[in-house]
């Protein structure tokens, strides 16, 4: 069964959705700027892409972009404007993805979670095709306070048939990612049409969160090791004293590999070889 049977809707807005979105430029010239820095040289998946705004603005500095989306019509348009033989267009649905586990470097849903009725679905299957260590973009439009054009484009959008099934406002959004495990490591609320709040996270797996993957450790400072365990464990005494240790030190001298608890859960991290 398909995200939300409106397919018709979004076939019939399609060809003039790009038009509808400039007037959240702005917004989108600066998540195209925050993706090509994070999808450099990554296998990257984009859910609900529309017309391949994010897609084509950003693919040409992935290693592979696999830009999906239910409705014919949005992916018709999109082609239009494909600009690199790295990014590829194809008809799926965003909560029975047909993707391997852990195929994915990097996972993108822009403005597409507030009007799926299973958001925590989709969730879960993009958690399924993350790799390790990989990150989750979705900018999301928020609702807090709306006044003014804000409150009635939303209104707007509704009477055209876009259903809202959940209208956060910014910490709720944190909190439902967070709800569904996803550990929000950078945000930040964008002036558009209606708010819209970009997000970065990464997933914390039920048993175990590699906080550092096997091809960073050897090249990631003392400060970016204490960011990553920062965001991706629980800030346990252990994970903490360790890091606090090799900034005093400069050296990164600790066992092979280990595991600690952090709170409630267990996390393998990868510790740097003694002495390197």
């Amino acid at each position: 069964m398909p995200i939300r049977d409106n397919t018709k809707i979004w076939n019939f807005y399609a060809p003039v959705y790009d038009k509808f979105m400039i007037s959240n430029k702005s917004a989108y010239d600066e998540i195209y700027k925050k993706v090509r820095k994070v999808i450099q040289n990554k296998k990257v998946l984009e859910l609900a892409c529309g017309t391949g705004l994010i897609a084509n603005h950003t693919a040409e500095v992935s290693k592979s972009y696999i830009a999906t989306d239910f409705s014919e019509n949005m992916l018709f348009q999109a082609e239009k404007h494909k600009n690199t033989g790295k990014l590829r267009y194809m008809k799926a649905d965003a909560s029975h993805l047909p993707f391997e586990n852990h195929s994915f470097d990097v996972v993108i849903i822009a403005n597409a979670l507030h009007v799926i009725p299973n958001p925590e679905k989709v969730l879960s299957e993009i958690a399924r095709v993350l790799k390790t260590g990989g990150i989750l973009i979705a900018p999301n439009f928020i609702h807090e306070n709306l006044t003014g054009k804000a409150l009635l484009m939303s209104k707007m959008l509704t009477m055209a048939g876009i259903a809202f099934e959940t209208k956060w406002n910014a910490d709720e959004y944190v909190q439902f990612l967070k709800d569904n495990r996803f550990q929000v490591k950078k945000k930040t609320v964008l002036k558009a049409s209606i708010p819209l709040m970009y997000t970065e996270s990464a997933y914390r797996f039920a048993g175990g969160n590699v906080c550092i993957s096997d091809e960073e450790r050897i090249s990631f400072s003392c400060a970016e090791v204490f960011d990553r365990l920062r965001g991706w464990c629980d800030d346990c005494g252990f994970c903490m004293e360790s890091v606090n240790s090799c900034n005093r030190t400069g050296r990164r001298n600790y066992g092979k590999m280990g595991i600690c608890s952090g709170g409630s859960r267990f996390h393998d991290w990868y510790f740097f070889p003694a002495g390197s």
